[in-house]
């Protein structure tokens, strides 16, 4: 069932794919402790951020990134909203590789 209060990522993903879930960090903390996954060496961690715009919201994701107990061996970010040169942008202990936009209205 659609809620129309509701985001419309939450509709789709609740949805489509109903074993996905989106953590807090406090969440996903806990579920690194029960999976006893924190930086193993034997797990490989993917994350991935929907920045809705990665400048305004630079400082919030690597304020997040240090409060939850793992290193992901990759970082995706979605909806940067940038173009390139993308090298302003840090994130602490990650290497970015980069493909902003040419224009505004093109789609990447």
């Amino acid at each position: 069932m659609i809620d129309e209060n509701n985001d419309p990522d939450g509709n789709f993903y609740n949805q489509t794919i109903s074993q996905d879930k989106y953590f807090l960090d406090n969440e996903l903390n806990k579920l690194i402790l029960d999976l006893n996954i924190n930086n193993s060496k034997n797990v490989f961690s993917l994350m991935h951020i929907n920045a809705r715009g990665i400048n305004k919201n630079i400082e919030a994701i690597n304020q997040m990134l240090s409060r939850v107990n793992i290193s992901f061996d990759i970082i995706g970010v979605s909806e940067t909203w940038v173009s390139e040169p993308c090298d302003l942008i840090q994130m602490e202990n990650y290497k970015l590789i980069c493909n902003g936009r040419k224009t505004e209205k093109e789609v990447v």
